[in-house]
């Protein structure tokens, strides 16, 4: 008798600690003004029109009733990229207590632009260059968004000494984190493509398009020293050079030459990107009056300073520019020649019997395209012909047949790049 007294007690506090915990649900979903624990309450479920004026007082409380985060009263704006999103509820962020309007100007392809700072061999990366080009192909509207690589941001960092910077960012917290902070500081709601260029791919771009002396304007892109406003001044220069060349070449090529061009390009360059996608924007933006002042550049953060147009299709103020960085780039094709053709005598040492050294030692080389920051045509030609044969054999022999694949496409689109190079030389003469 006491057994069955002891289980319908114990069935009834079941039930009534059952309901307390529904009632508590319910309050909370309600007036979400405690938790069940010490952890904040979870706002991301709580949705808002990003239309309305938010009432400054939302306070995030804890079990203990005590005020502890307020949000940021100011309302930021966010370009979203479909106008299906415009129908979503924004949700709260918790973390920066920032609340988000929805501005919407048309559909939106976010491509961001990666100018890798890494020394060649190397693997660590640093993001030089930080931009982001947004395709408005309804309303035939380009918008460069550059961000300076000395931006703020918060990470956790070992060393209290070295800057907590955008450049640091990339490497510390890995490719999305990084795009995802891009879009928050252009104010975007996300990165669709990505494209990552280093130097030598950078050089060889230069080269294809017409550059007399590639390597020293891409120091000239790089250079903050040379320029009032430094590192602002810097990346409005590298946003300008990007103008000029979407204006310059939207209309230059032939839709058959340009699908050619960008499949080579995207073939040399480490990216995320659909060439469909692109070359169906390439479409839409294509015709004979496409106007400059279709293309604008923003800096983000903002910064007021009054930035200087430089003519990059001056060859004169090209060289007077690349007079005051060229020093400090002399001779560097001869040593970059020295120090390949060093690696590939080590390399063909290992070539016969240990194909896997032969790998470890080129691959990172290749997929920086180091070559190409050798000047002299014949001497690149020849330290490529040598990575191509060496690797590809390497590759063939260990069975690494997607590597073998991508090499051999990466091998054939620098061709077809060179190929119409010298073409265009000759037909403009």
């Amino acid at each position: 008798m006491k057994t069955i007294f002891k289980i319908f007690l114990t069935i009834n506090l079941i039930a009534f600690l059952c309901s307390i915990t529904i009632i508590k649900i319910v309050e909370t979903l309600i007036v979400l003004n405690q938790d069940n624990s010490n952890e904040m309450v979870e706002l991301q479920k709580v949705s808002f029109s990003p239309f309305k004026k938010i009432d400054k007082t939302i306070i995030v409380k804890q079990k203990n009733r005590k005020e502890v985060s307020k949000f940021d009263s100011t309302i930021y704006k966010i370009n979203i990229s479909e106008k299906e999103d415009l129908a979503i509820p924004f949700k709260i962020d918790t973390k920066a207590g920032k609340i988000y309007r929805k501005i919407y100007s048309g559909r939106r392809i976010n491509i961001a632009l990666i100018g890798i700072d890494s020394k060649i061999g190397e693997r660590f990366k640093l993001a030089d260059a930080n931009h982001i080009i947004s395709l408005l192909p309804e309303t035939r509207q380009i918008e460069i968004y550059s961000i300076p690589r000395d931006t703020k941001v918060n990470f956790a960092e070992e060393d209290s000494l070295k800057p907590k910077i955008l450049s640091r960012y990339y490497s510390k917290v890995g490719k999305n984190e990084y795009l995802r902070k891009l879009a928050e500081i252009s104010e975007l709601d996300k990165v669709h493509y990505w494209v990552e260029v280093g130097f030598s791919q950078v050089i060889g771009l230069l080269d294809f398009f017409g550059y007399r002396n590639p390597s020293n304007t891409l120091q000239v892109l790089r250079s903050r020293k040379i320029f009032k406003g430094g590192d602002y001044q810097r990346v409005y220069n590298q946003a300008n050079f990007l103008k000029y060349q979407l204006n310059k070449n939207i209309n230059y090529y032939n839709e058959q030459t340009f699908k050619v061009i960008l499949n080579s390009v995207l073939s040399l360059l480490n990216n995320n990107c659909n060439s469909d996608t692109l070359f169906s924007c390439y479409q839409s933006f294509r015709s004979d009056n496409f106007p400059p002042s279709n293309i604008n550049i923003q800096i983000k953060p903002s910064f007021k300073f009054k930035y200087k147009d430089f003519d990059f299709s001056n060859d004169f103020v090209l060289t007077k520019l690349e007079s005051k960085v060229s020093g400090s780039n002399r001779n560097y094709g001869l040593k970059v020649y020295k120090t390949l053709d060093s690696i590939l005598v080590l390399a063909q040492k290992d070539s016969i019997k240990h194909p896997i050294l032969v790998i470890s030692k080129l691959e990172k080389y290749f997929e920086q395209k180091a070559w190409l920051q050798i000047p002299e045509t014949e001497f690149r030609n020849k330290i490529r012909n040598r990575f191509k044969g060496l690797l590809s054999s390497a590759y063939s022999r260990k069975n690494y047949n997607h590597k073998l694949k991508k090499l051999l496409i990466s091998f054939e689109s620098e061709e077809n790049l060179n190929n119409l190079n010298q073409y265009e030389k000759i037909t403009s003469k």
